[in-house]
């Protein structure tokens, strides 16, 4: 096969995500979106605040021409870091959950009033509070019907192995 020659068949994607503290994950979605060898099936939000982070995901697929891609909202768990704005407002990593800790900031003013109405992808999860319904089950269903399907995590902490979609042994 020379260079120039492409493959013949995309590979299917899911993409586990803690998008909206740090703009690494940002950055790693941003390069699969582009890569015409990648098939993203669905984001699952994941960590501190999934509601809010699922916004934050649709208003930036939005912003890059994917809207259309499902996204499943994780359950609420603890994130590898928190951020807590010190006296100055300037944001101070923790490693536990303080009162007062946020996802940053700027994210959050940027995405709370994004109405996910308009976002023309599907949503799952977003509106259950229900710890075993959350938007996982459509990850398990697609796992189930799609053979080799890749699921890749940008986070330090997986959604999914919480309540055993997956198994990350």
């Amino acid at each position: 096969m020379n260079g120039t020659a492409k493959y013949s068949e995309k590979k299917a994607f899911i993409v586990d995500t803690d998008a909206g503290n740090f703009s690494d994950d940002f950055w790693a979605l941003a390069l699969q979106l582009c890569d015409p060898n990648i098939d993203i099936r669905l984001v699952v939000t994941s960590g501190f605040e999934t509601k809010l982070k699922t916004k934050v995901v649709a208003k930036f697929l939005t912003h890059c021409g994917r809207g259309d891609i499902p996204i499943a909202c994780g359950i609420h768990t603890h994130e590898c870091t928190y951020l807590l704005p010190d006296a100055d407002g300037l944001l101070q990593q923790q490693e536990c959950f303080v009162e007062g800790c946020v996802t940053n900031p700027v994210l959050r003013r940027w995405a709370q009033n994004y109405d996910l109405s308009f976002y023309r992808g599907e949503i799952f999860g977003v509106d259950s509070d229900d710890h075993h319904d959350h938007g996982l089950k459509q990850v398990e269903t697609l796992i189930n019907e799609n053979h080799g399907l890749t699921y890749g995590e940008h986070g330090a902490f997986n959604s999914c192995a919480v309540v055993g979609v997956i198994d990350v042994g």
